[in-house]
């Protein structure tokens, strides 16, 4: 038989003498490096062409050895030949082709005349150098630059480079591997190939693990055929496409693996199927991070994105998206998308410098971050549309270009335990169903801190909203619209405005309850408080050293409290203290609180440090005007939120009604007497 060494040959015997006949295996090693007109694989001369074709002849799953080391050549001209006389070395039995050292490669050159291989069975190639493979344009046969198959294709410790392949045109592209039944590479490198590195157009899939591939003309790895791809620990560079395309619905599973550098996406997904990144590092591409373009979902753990030209990560369909764990930064675009109804979760994750939003969320599908630091959008942090909702916790969100957090059309906005801060817009801006803050901190944001025009009434607890407004505002910590807003055990401080409210705008129905309105400023009415067609319901609230009119050109009054004379202006106010505010052009009148119009509606025992005749309706029982209120500045007295204590001998002490919150804003149980305010000394 054919071979230097042929094994098996007293298995197959004996088996036939029992009656079965099963195929044996053989190993043909190859000894001549040449490949001059076959002659028969002999004993003492067998070249590859004469290796490939004793295989085929044998029945068995074969082998066929080169000597590691040494290398290989194809000489004999004649592509689109099938019967291994000329061209490529046609593989019609399963065979694995390998050199005889582990880990050091024989090396075969196809010298530009053809591919390598063309098989119709299963074939294993390992420790082997392909060079100089190229296919022909020929109609029908270009495909497959060092390896063409209608069976399944295993790669174990290959190289390739330069290998060529002529584009079919419209941007499609062969491979230098192209299999229609399943590819799988490990331990392989493809380098400089001048179309897809692997190419998979059949059900069997690409699986690469600790593979490199490089500088592909097109995609590194493409998958037409459904069956998926797996990517383990492994390396795709360059890719002048692509570096992993599956376009026809089966999942991508990518782990412990870089991409970087590409002229297109990352990954991207094109079916129903699945994308799953563990441990991965994608950078330096000009599109997408990953994309899915139908209804298959994205999960990215562990990973990051990094310097990509588009989105980081986009799902264009109804799938859902969810990242934990890993950073996207410095994208041209978002750096999450979804444009259909799939959920949206992200965890544990950075979000940075993006071009467009930090998240976006323009279907339906629910928002929900969670322990996510976002920095330096261009345009909103989070933002959702069209009904799904945003849910947030323990989430920091700054620097964005537009609003820090948004919510557009129904579902409810609500952030616990979260950060806002230094947003050139809004900081929070709410146009849902409802609002829910909690524990949250709204700070130097460039509009608003929280604009509210929820549907439904909506609340604000034990969170802090300071530093925020400008000049073309109204209501810089808060501009209260829609249907109502409840807040309790809450401080909003320092805000800044060019028009009316500089702490609060009420133009909604508005409840406060152990509250602290502090410091601060509007050009015009209301300094802490501007009331405008809706009522204000006030309970245990202190307001104070707030200034209306503070660039004192006499346009504005109330520097602490204004209704103005729009109907429906009212404010209900009871165990509350109003004290130390001011008004820049006047001294003497409008302090406190001031009216266009209606008189406040006092519910009794409250305090204020000046009247004036400015504030109609506070003559209830237990009503006073004190001007020395004997109060400390805003400060850390304990609790969720800062405070402005009360100090001893203080006419607020004792002076609340039973109408008073058993609690007081940091939560300490108040006396059987309770002060006025939202500090109980």
């Amino acid at each position: 038989m054919a071979g230097r060494l042929v094994r098996g040959i007293a298995c197959a015997a004996t088996c036939a003498l029992l009656g079965a006949a099963p195929a044996s295996a053989a190993t043909f090693d190859v000894t001549r490096t040449g490949d001059p007109v076959p002659n028969g694989c002999k004993h003492d001369g067998c070249t590859l062409r004469e290796a490939v074709s004793a295989a085929n002849a044998h029945p068995g799953p074969d082998a066929i050895v080169l000597r590691s080391g040494k290398t290989y050549d194809m000489q004999i001209a004649g592509a689109g030949e099938d019967a291994n006389a000329t061209g490529d070395f046609d593989i019609t039995g399963p065979v694995t082709v390998r050199g005889s050292v582990r880990g050091t490669a024989a090396t075969i050159n196809g010298h530009s005349l053809d591919r390598i291989f063309d098989a119709s069975a299963r074939l294993v190639i390992s420790d082997v150098s392909m060079r100089g493979a190229t296919t022909q344009a020929v109609s029908g046969d270009e495909q497959g630059g060092a390896v063409r198959s209608s069976a399944p294709v295993v790669l174990k410790r290959v190289s390739m480079r330069g290998i060529q392949a002529p584009p079919l045109g419209l941007g499609a592209a062969n491979g230098a591997v192209e299999s229609t039944r399943g590819i799988r590479a490990i331990a392989c490198r493809v380098t400089a190939t001048d179309g897809d590195a692997l190419k998979q157009e059949g059900s069997g899939g690409v699986i690469a693990r600790n593979t490199v591939i490089r500088n592909s003309q097109y995609d590194g790895i493409f998958e037409s055929g459904g069956g998926g791809v797996t990517v383990a620990r492994s390396r795709i560079r360059g890719s002048g496409g692509d570096a992993v395309d599956e376009a026809d619905g089966g999942d991508v599973s990518i782990s412990e693996a870089r991409i970087a550098s590409g002229d297109n996406g990352g990954i991207v997904e094109f079916g129903l199927g699945s994308v799953d990144l563990e441990q991965v590092v994608i950078t330096g591409v000009v599109n997408s991070g990953v994309a899915e373009f139908d209804a298959g979902d994205v999960a990215m753990g562990d990973s990051t994105i990094d310097t990509v030209g588009n989105s980081g990560v986009v799902e264009f369909s109804a799938g859902a998206v969810s990242v934990s764990g890993s950073g996207i930064v410095n994208t041209g675009n978002s750096g999450i998308t979804e444009f259909g109804d799939g959920a949206v979760t992200v965890a544990k994750t950075t979000i940075a410098h993006t071009g467009n939003s930090g998240v976006n969320e323009f279907g339906s599908g629910r928002l929900a971050v969670r322990r996510v630091a976002i920095s330096d959008a261009q345009n909103s942090g989070l933002i959702a549309f069209n009904g799904g909702g945003l849910v947030g916790s323990h989430v920091r969100v700054t620097g964005s270009g537009n609003s820090g957090v948004a919510l557009f059309n129904p579902g409810v906005l609500s952030l616990r335990d979260s950060i806002v801060k230094g947003n050139a817009q809004e900081g929070v801006s709410a146009f849902g169903t409802a609002l829910r803050l909690e524990r949250t901190r709204i700070l130097g944001n460039g509009n608003s801190g929280v604009e509210n025009f929820s549907t439904e009434p909506s609340t604000i607890d034990r969170s802090t909203i300071a530093g925020n407004g400008s000049a073309a505002t109204q209501g810089g910590g808060v501009l209260a619209k829609g249907a109502g807003l409840k807040v309790t055990r809450s401080t909003i401080s320092g805000n800044r405005v060019g028009a009316d409210g500089g702490g609060l705008f009420v133009g909604a129905p508005v409840s406060l309850v152990n509250d602290t309105i502090y410091g601060n400023r509007a050009v015009g009415n209301g300094g802490g408080i501007a009331v405008s067609g809706a009522p204000l319901r006030m309970n245990a609230v202190t307001v104070s050293r707030n200034v209306a009119d503070s660039n004192s050109d006499a346009s504005g009054t109330g520097g602490g409290v204004y209704l103005d004379s729009t109907s429906g202006s009212a404010a209900h106010v009871g165990n509350s203290l109003l004290a130390l505010n001011r008004v820049n052009f006047n001294l003497a009148a409008g302090l406190d609180c001031a009216t266009a119009g209606p008189s406040f509606d006092s519910l009794g025992h409250n305090l204020l440090t000046a009247n004036g005749g400015s504030c109609p309706g506070f003559s209830a029982p237990g009503d006073i005007v004190r001007a020395q209120p004997r109060i400390g500045k805003l400060a850390d007295n304990g609790g969720p939120t800062e405070t402005v204590a009360l100090r001893r001998g203080s006419p607020a002490i004792g002076h609340a009604g039973a109408s008073a919150p058993g609690r007081d804003q940091r939560g300490h149980k108040r006396d059987p007497h309770p002060d006025a305010g939202a500090f109980e000394r």
